[in-house]
């Protein structure tokens, strides 16, 4: 039986990289890999069900495809290294210095005492919101940043400079 050469649509490999198959000759069956890793990688994925998924979306949050490491290009690094470096050089002068609030019993304490507590109770966490989304993974930085500068300026136009 004549098969002739296969001019139907693109073959994709198997192993779940995406990358198109190139077909070498006409003879016997078509490729389903692009190469032997690649047959090697689907057939051990294939053994070990409970493996991470081979396919994985970018650190940086543009949504593109990661097989190895965090990030999918090299913009993608770079970009994510940038968002750091600025979220770093927003954060206050005094992120490192710990905060010292005064030890008031609140029931018998007067109101500006427990006001004066609760705010700088509510500036340590702003503080260290924006610590944290400097560290946090990508995910999380970005709303512990957000959150933490709202906080920190809503203390500072409610109740002045020296609050936030």
């Amino acid at each position: 039986m004549y098969r002739g050469r296969v001019t139907g649509g693109v073959r994709i490999c198997e192993c779940g990289c995406g990358q198109e198959v190139p077909r070498t000759g006409s003879r016997g069956p078509a490729p389903r890999y692009v190469s032997v890793a690649h047959r090697v990688r689907a057939l051990r994925e294939r053994r070990n069900p409970l493996r991470t998924p081979v396919v994985r979306p970018c650190d940086c949050g543009c949504g593109m495809p990661v097989r190895g490491g965090r990030y999918a290009t090299k913009t993608c690094s770079g970009a994510a290294h940038e968002r750091r470096r600025k979220a770093l050089a927003l954060l206050p002068e005094e992120l490192g210095v710990p905060v010292e609030v005064p030890d008031v019993d609140l029931p018998s304490a007067p109101t500006a005492d427990q006001v004066a507590r609760a705010v700088l109770e509510a500036r340590t966490i702003g503080l260290v919101l924006c610590r944290l989304g400097a560290t946090a993974p990508p995910a999380l930085g970005w709303r512990c940043t957000e959150v933490g500068r709202a906080l920190l300026d809503a203390l500072e136009r409610a109740f002045g400079k020296g609050a936030g």
